[in-house]
């Protein structure tokens, strides 16, 4: 599971409860956290450095950039989910054009699953 920009703020948690799934934050300020071994930090610009169709998910800030919904929407496996957290006006139209399905859009959240 890879979280991008804010949802990084639930890595060791999340790490903490997901005994058989690894967790992988992408986010600059993760520079200047704690070393914590139960889960992984990158920094990564422009693009997410794993392989496409890797992911079983992805958590991301939806008030970032549009190439990282486009990103996010290449890591997914088939069958896998992108949640967008803090999603903006233009969140589901943009996972549509990276070739995602929506699930739910409500209260500021997405739900997109790759084909």
């Amino acid at each position: 599971m890879l979280l991008i920009g804010g949802p990084t703020e639930l890595g060791p948690g999340l790490a903490a409860l997901l005994d058989d799934i690894h967790v992988v934050g992408a986010d600059a300020d993760l520079a200047r956290w704690p070393t914590d071994p139960s889960w992984s930090r990158i920094v990564s610009h422009p693009g997410i450095p794993l392989f496409s169709r890797s992911l079983r998910g992805v958590v991301i800030d939806g008030r970032l950039d549009r190439h990282w919904f486009e990103e996010a929407a290449r890591v997914i496996a088939p069958m896998s989910r992108v949640v967008v957290v803090n999603a903006v006006t233009t969140t589901s139209e943009w996972l549509q054009a990276a070739g995602l399905s929506i699930m739910a859009d409500e209260s500021g959240r997405v739900v997109a699953t790759s084909s």
